[in-house]
């Protein structure tokens, strides 16, 4: 669950919106899995019973507004987010130079802070460190590397490499992230705010 705390930066652009700002995360685990150490050869799983955990950090993120899904082309914005998360989530360690496990995406159908489709990329480490800002600062770069990465992988509809596996992101989810990345780089040159 995300709750965002306080909006340090906002800006508009027709019918996407960026911001940056402070959020509580709530995790609640609900099952464990052993593996292997070496081969991660799954050897059991089970349900477990822990308290939630709540950490306040910041966040990158974009919402879209309700004309976005209107300019889509065969492309339904829904397949879409999933994806985008992925493949955005592959993308900002690049840019930021930090670990990979260092900022997480989650993308929310309707957010309730937003009241629109939404996808969060916050910083792993309690109060932040400073990366949803540096992604702030570098979305558009980010995004631009993004369609790059899905235009010369070679998966058809999905792999671990670009958008997500093809079972995760569904079968259209490679074409629906394209497409809704190449239409929120059009949007990011036309501020409206």
């Amino acid at each position: 669950d995300i709750q965002v705390m306080e909006v340090f930066s906002k800006q508009t652009f027709l019918d996407v919106q960026k911001c940056e700002g402070e959020i509580s995360v709530k995790k609640l685990p609900t099952m464990y899995k052993k593996v292997r150490l070496h081969t991660h050869e799954n050897i059991g799983s089970g349900e477990i019973h822990l308290p939630e955990m709540e950490m306040h950090t910041t966040s990158y993120w974009i919402s879209f507004l309700e004309s976005f899904t209107e300019k889509l082309e065969n492309a339904d914005l829904k397949e879409a987010l999933c994806p985008l998360a992925n493949v955005v989530r592959n993308v900002v360690p690049v840019f930021l130079l930090c670990d990979p496990r260092d900022v997480f995406a989650v993308h929310q159908e309707k957010s309730p802070f937003t009241g629109h489709p939404t996808v969060f990329m916050y910083d792993v480490h309690p109060g932040g460190v400073g990366l949803s800002r540096k992604i702030y600062e570098m979305d558009r770069d980010i995004f631009e590397a993004s369609v790059r990465l899905i235009e010369k992988c070679a998966c058809s509809a999905g792999c671990p490499s670009c958008v997500g596996p093809a079972d995760e992101v569904g079968p259209r989810g490679k074409d629906a992230a394209l497409q809704t990345l190449r239409l929120i780089l059009h949007l990011l040159g036309e501020d409206d705010s």
